[in-house]
């Protein structure tokens, strides 16, 4: 059984965007707002999502994690606690006792969106190789990106589906949103399907996750893990049936990146090896351009 006051450090670590996820919920749009849940149907989204609390404008109502769930499912503290710690991947004292949505199926949705022209590839091109000069646009469409008119859409897949799409644009500011329904956090993000991989790595994000998996795409030794939505949510879960004899943690060194190192660790238990590695500059990406070499690729 965990300590209420241990769950309620747990649960306030969990960014609100994770929250949103875990109840099935959009991102929030380019100005950090989601609809009121008092009024969902209204054309101009009131509740504005902060990265550990929520204010709804509309009603005068906010708070933290805790009474964001407890409004949504208007069930009581103890029921929203142990929603938000069971479903971060740790075992709840008590049976949970509100559900998750289930899982949405975009993979249509991901399918039928039309694919971009030439000018598209020119503006995906250049996109890709400003953003992450260690890759081509060719390296990240055969990890499953695809060009569309005006973005990127990256697809998370999970039980051979696509339930959640990230979206990057292709020209002007790097707008980061997502399709409608998307959900991010079922499992950790891979592009390379490794089953008699013995050497794991784990990186933040989609882009790294690109990045390590290019330059250990010939050694098949090593499979490649991405935190699918950032270093702020890292999910017990995950981990069930992890063998893999060493874990190469590859994660900022900033405190979203030291928590998840640690949270993973835990997680993970003595048993296993881990290793923590830092990148020069800071910037997977640089690093590996700039001739940086995954160190596993320097042994027998």
């Amino acid at each position: 059984m965990q300590d209420v006051e241990e769950m309620k450090q747990i649960a306030g670590e969990v960014r609100m965007e994770t929250i949103l996820d875990l109840l099935g919920l959009d991102r929030p749009n380019s100005g950090h707002k989601i609809a009121s849940i008092n009024n969902p149907d209204e054309t101009v989204p009131s509740l504005h999502i902060y990265e550990y609390d929520w204010y709804d404008f509309s009603s005068g109502e906010g708070g933290d994690q805790i009474t964001f769930v407890q409004k949504y499912f208007g069930c009581n503290f103890w029921k929203a606690l142990t929603f938000i710690c069971q479903a971060d991947g740790m075992d709840g004292p008590r049976k949970q006792t509100v559900n998750q949505k289930p899982l949405p199926d975009l993979t249509d949705r991901f399918k039928s969106e039309p694919e971009g022209d030439s000018q598209a590839r020119d503006n995906a091109r250049r996109k890709v190789e400003e953003k992450w000069p260690y890759l081509t646009l060719e390296d990240i469409e055969e990890f499953g990106v695809k060009v569309t008119p005006y973005s990127l859409w990256v697809p998370f897949w999970y039980n051979k589906k696509v339930v959640g799409i990230k979206t990057r644009s292709l020209i002007g500011a790097d707008s980061k949103m997502s399709v409608k329904g998307s959900r991010f956090t079922s499992e950790l993000y891979s592009v390379l399907k490794r089953p008699n991989a013995t050497m794991a790595w784990i990186c933040e994000g989609e882009s790294d996750t690109w990045c390590l998996s290019k330059a250990l795409k010939n050694d098949h030794r090593n499979i490649v893990f991405g935190l699918p939505a950032g270093a702020g949510c890292v999910k017990a879960n995950w981990f069930n049936g992890w063998n893999y004899e060493i874990t190469f943690l590859l994660l900022d060194d900033d405190q979203a990146g030291r928590k998840a190192a640690e949270k993973i660790t835990d997680y993970l238990g003595e048993d296993h090896q881990i290793e923590g590695l830092f990148l020069p500059g800071g910037r997977l990406a640089e690093a590996l351009s700039e001739g940086w070499v995954p160190p596993v690729l320097e042994w027998e």
